[in-house]
């Protein structure tokens, strides 16, 4: 996400009720401020340590789905690759070869996650469990090296055999050694008796030491308290030991650290919290910990809010409710109505339970009532203004239609449907609601720090229907099949609301007011994968939320109101059993939607769901490159195009580019800005920047929208988010362009010493670029087919001093291809006169500093000239883990203002400023006098014996290759 690029709203919360400093107390931001949220909360997928993890506002500081004790954390979300990556050729070869040739691929893994497309017949595959469980081993000993490398079919165990909505698929859970790894899982997808998807999350080459002897129990409980005890307020205790198993910790490419671990579940004795904490079960020391409460948002009444007790309210029937009618309990039936012996008039003892649902007040005790009941009448039960208990009425009812909307829709988890939902209402605390993945919980009103006001939770429908949806979702994964993400929780609990209500504003009354928590389809602001992915995974979650509102928008009027929510209830529940993250949910959407076995010939609704998902960045079309990097030159913005991404569908159109906006300020003055519509060409789209008053560096950014409402933003480096170019004459002092070797640079020389020159050789996992910015040559670190620099090392390389007396305006300007991991662990600096003057952004351990293009980088050198010389360093300083790249660079350039080029020196032959001749020497009478003035009877130009470029040159982003001039003075040393 780049900032500003997006409107934020003037408040928003982000909440955690309770907790110590060290897990988190109640801040404020702006809900649709996403490029700030990973800079104020560190969670990845939203499993809070001091509450409740999936409420409908998150907490702030909570944690990532895995939090890691020691070292570097866990990856956040998984990022996968578009199409095949380099080095598995061989295994999409092998899937293609049974139908199965669309992949999807695990970036920190290599491994496949999904494979999908016409597969092969298994007749009897969709009805008997049995014959897709032997179908599934065969294919998994088939396949064993691509789904699994360096395991073995026997590693995987049978943990799921279910159908839904038509489609069967089996799930083996992942082993080693006879212990189970953690999260690994395998899976096979049958519809129409055709095998038409694979899955794998397994860990690839997973070996471990065993440890010699079992923990005592007692050991086990008593280091997962001592570790937890001093994080949690009001302290924890512990409980169930599960078995011994394998957790890997998966931080990016290549880094996966494999654990033996003692698991143990400990919950918080004072709030609603729980983890499950792995310790090292040879040390005993702890390692990790996860979350098991997740957090979310809810509502219930009998004349209830519409909405939110601001707004309409409706006298709704209290379905099923256990009532005492004349002193004799009784149930009301489904449309709420009771009998009673005798025609006159009842006495109604109003109840808050029944067989679905139970509401419990955390404030005291449930209210009561007295109510008249006319034989053939209505009575209803109104608390007015009174929202504690209105809580308690409102979680009732509408707690009870949420159930009754899953059941009617066809949600398949019936046991889970049938069996009674504890409700708390009024629990400690404010402004908040979660669902620890059965029972939901509501707290009462209050006030966030800026002072806006918070409706009590249990008054509000929508967040009833949201927390609700957390608890569908938790128990509809299908094992070895689905796994839990926050992120796609959170924007499926916010779909179920909004299916419900009809409106795409979710958490109206959140505020007491109208205005929504969250908005699934903001008018120009669509959440987009990856631009907006986010720490927190309630906006992460809109990216899903948000795509399947607009295939809403497309399937009604093709579908009707009935149909088209039948389809987006099937879509729903597909994607809460087999999704696994925001990027599979495109893949499960066509599965769900596919009506013969075969994905190669299209799906009923294939061209909706394509558009729908392609606009928020999801679809395969979506990953396929359309353009190339921008070309700037000067002030010139040119968006080269590349073939339009075509789906498996022939009937659905290809994604194509529908505009392009260039964004740009002033560095030093930002509030001088604009924006570049640009013109559509036949192979690229092109405009300009108007030229500012003032001269100095510009920042840009170039919008791409896409056919389907998509948008990208470039440059996609979250670490370094604008372009940089130059307005006004500058021109060369000194340049290296590198097509000769640098022999005036130095290098640190000692055993870390990896700088190179030489032609960009990128290997299979080298993130360098594929060839120089211009000519054949760079200069950079670990050129090569390895291409990433050493661990736990500081390595540098040095122009020579570099004389710019006389000059004005000196600038460090410089092409560079940096991929650096961040800066918490990694820095990559540029350094002048021993300033640093730049060092790769800081973040929270996953901003990465990943050029994938050539980029200008100019850097102001007026300080550090004011000496007469400068001398520019290029550093890079690693920890023990991750590494990328580094430095590559191409002309390496020390410019200086002015349009009259270099500063004259008399005697040097040259002419140059207000010389009128210049012969080399200094001496009067021959000529050309001491000061290069022309002597009696001599004409302009006759004694100069060399000649030097002189002109303004405006330094653009495609014109360094032109600037490489000879050296005109000599460098002092």
């Amino acid at each position: 996400m780049l900032a500003g690029s997006r409107p934020v709203p003037a408040r928003g919360v982000l909440l955690l009720a309770g907790g110590t400093a060290d897990l988190g107390q109640p801040q404020e931001t702006s809900m649709f401020q996403r490029n700030k949220v990973a800079a104020i909360v560190a969670l990845g997928a939203s499993m809070a340590v001091a509450g409740p993890a999936a409420a409908v506002v998150q907490p702030a500081g909570a944690e990532r789905p895995l939090e890691v004790e020691a070292g570097k954390p866990v990856r956040a979300h998984r990022h996968v690759s578009p199409g095949v990556p380099t080095g598995k050729q061989r295994s999409a070869a092998r899937l293609a070869a049974v139908g199965l040739g669309q992949t999807m691929w695990d970036d920190a893994t290599g491994v496949v996650l999904r494979a999908w497309g016409r597969g092969e017949t298994v007749v009897g595959a969709v009805a008997d469990a049995g014959v897709a469980a032997a179908a599934a081993r065969r294919s998994l000993a088939a396949w064993i090296g691509d789904l699994a490398p360096g395991a073995s079919p026997s590693d995987f165990v049978l943990v799921g055999n279910a159908v839904v909505g038509g489609v069967r698929t089996v799930g083996f859970a992942q082993h080693h050694r006879g212990l189970p790894v953690i999260g690994g899982q395998v899976s096979f997808a049958y519809k129409r008796d055709r095998l038409i998807m694979v899955s794998s999350q397994a860990i690839p080459d997973v070996v471990v030491a065993l440890p010699r002897r079992a923990a005592r129990p007692a050991d086990v409980r008593a280091a997962a308290v001592a570790y937890l005890t001093p994080r949690v307020a009001g302290g924890v205790r512990a409980g169930a030991i599960g078995a011994r198993a394998i957790l890997p910790l998966v931080r990016g490419p290549g880094d996966i650290e494999l654990r033996v671990v003692d698991e143990v579940a400990v919950a918080a004795t004072t709030q609603p919290a729980a983890w499950q904490v792995y310790l090292d079960a040879t040390t005993g020391a702890p390692i990790a910990r996860r979350s098991t409460v997740h957090t979310g948002a809810g509502v219930v009444t009998y004349q209830v809010p519409d909405r939110h007790p601001g707004g309409t309210s409706t006298a709704q029937p209290a379905r099923a409710a256990n009532h005492v009618v004349d002193g004799t309990p009784t149930v009301a039936d489904g449309v709420g109505g009771v009998s009673w012996v005798g025609a006159a008039p009842a006495t109604v003892a109003p109840g808050l339970t029944s067989a679905q649902i139970v509401i419990d007040d955390d404030s005291g005790p449930l209210a009561t009532a007295a109510l008249t009941l006319d034989d053939a009448g209505t009575t209803t039960w109104d608390v007015g203004g009174d929202l504690d208990t209105l809580a308690q009425l409102t979680a009732f009812i509408h707690g009870t239609l949420v159930k009754d909307h899953a059941r009617a829709w066809g949600y398949p988890g019936t046991s889970y449907l049938d069996q009674p939902l504890l409700v708390v209402v009024n629990e400690a605390g404010a402004c908040n609601a979660y669902s620890n993945g059965d029972d939901i919980h509501f707290f009462p009103a209050g006030t966030l720090d800026d002072g806006t006001p918070c409706g009590n939770t249990g008054t509000l429908p929508d967040v009833v229907y949201h927390e609700y949806g957390h608890s569908l979702h938790i128990q509809g994964v299908t094992p070895g099949v689905g796994q839990f993400d926050a992120a796609v929780s959170e924007g499926l609990a916010d779909l179920l609301a909004a299916l419900i209500t009809g409106d795409p504003a979710m958490g109206r009354g959140f505020f007491v007011t109208d205005e929504p928590l969250r908005h699934l389809d903001p008018l120009g602001d669509e959440a987009t994968w990856p631009d907006d992915e986010s720490f927190d995974p309630h906006f992460t979650g809109l990216i899903i939320a948000g795509a399947m509102w607009d295939l809403r928008t497309r399937l009604l009027p093709v579908l009707g109101e009935e149909a088209t929510q039948a389809k987006l209830h099937e879509l729903l529940w597909a994607l809460m059993a087999r999704s696994t993250d925001i990027p599979s949910t495109f893949v499960e959407a066509l599965v769900a939607d596919d009506d013969d076995g075969d994905l190669t010939n299209g799906t009923p609704n294939e061209c909706a769901i394509r558009d729908a998902f392609a606009a928020h960045g999801l679809s395969d079309a979506a990953l396929m490159p359309l353009y190339a990097a921008p070309l700037i030159d000067g002030l010139s913005v040119t968006l080269p195009l590349l073939p339009g991404a075509a789906g498996a569908n022939p009937s659905c159109p290809p994604v194509t580019v529908t505009g392009a906006t260039i964004s740009w300020r002033l560095a030093a003055s930002p509030e001088i800005a604009g924006e570049v519509e640009l013109t559509e060409g036949a192979t690229a789209w092109t405009g300009a920047i108007p030229t500012p008053a003032t001269p100095g560096v510009i920042e840009a950014q170039v919008r791409v929208t896409l056919s389907g409402g998509a948008s990208n933003t470039l440059p996609d480096n979250p670490a370094d988010p604008y372009y940089q170019l130059y307005s006004g004459a500058l021109f060369p002092v000194w340049c290296a362009s590198f097509d000769d070797e640098p022999t005036t640079w130095t290098t640190d020389g000692g055993a870390d010493d990896e700088w190179a020159w030489g032609v960009p050789a990128p290997g299979e996992t080298s993130p360098d670029p594929a060839a120089a910015f211009t000519g054949t040559h760079v200069f950079g670190t670990d050129l090569g087919t390895r291409g990433r620099y050493e661990s736990d090392g500081l390595t540098w390389a040095q122009t020579p001093v570099i004389d710019v007396r006389g000059y004005e305006g000196v600038r460090l300007q410089y092409r560079r291809w940096l991929t650096v991991e961040d800066g918490v662990y990694d820095q990559a600096r540029v350094v002048v006169d021993d300033d640093v003057l730049w060092s790769n952004a800081v973040g929270e351990g996953g901003l990465h500093h990943l050029d994938g293009e050539w980029r200008l980088h100019d850097l102001d050198l007026a300080t550090q000239a004011a000496d007469g010389s400068v001398q520019v360093r290029y550093e890079l300083i690693s920890d023990g883990g991750l590494e990328f790249g580094g430095w590559t660079l191409d002309d390496v350039c020390v410019m200086a203002a002015g349009g009259d080029g270099p500063p004259a020196v008399c005697g040097d032959g040259e002419v140059g400023g207000a010389e009128s001749c210049d012969d080399g020497n200094t001496a009067d009478g021959d000529g050309c006098s001491a000061t290069c003035d022309l002597e009696a009877g001599d004409e302009p130009g006759c004694c100069q014996t060399g000649g030097r470029p002189t002109g303004p040159l405006v330094l653009g982003l495609a014109t360094l290759g032109l600037l490489a001039w000879p050296r005109r003075r000599r460098a002092r040393r």
